[in-house]
């Protein structure tokens, strides 16, 4: 992940128990993206929030129920990477 003034990060995937379902993988790392984007995150904490909304979706089977919650997101993202918040 690069940005604008030369930063440059890597994104690893969040470890989770199990994959059961990456269907909507990257739709969840898309709408959690673009939503902290448009309330003003910069791209690598919009990014990362990204990765761990994408993580935490792969446990669940079926698309609506994959969709995490933004509490989860908050939550597991403050534990997994607290510098990027």
């Amino acid at each position: 992940m690069a940005e604008s003034d030369g930063a440059v990060a890597a994104l690893p995937a969040r470890q989770i128990a199990e994959v059961r379902d990456t269907t909507r993988a990257g739709d969840t790392f898309n709408g959690v993206f673009a939503s902290a984007l448009a309330a003003g995150a910069t791209v690598l904490n919009g990014s990362s929030r990204g990765v761990t909304a994408a993580s935490l979706s792969v446990g669940w089977v079926s698309a609506r129920a994959g969709m995490p919650r933004s509490d989860a997101i908050d939550a597991a993202h403050k534990s997994a990477d607290p510098d990027r918040c």
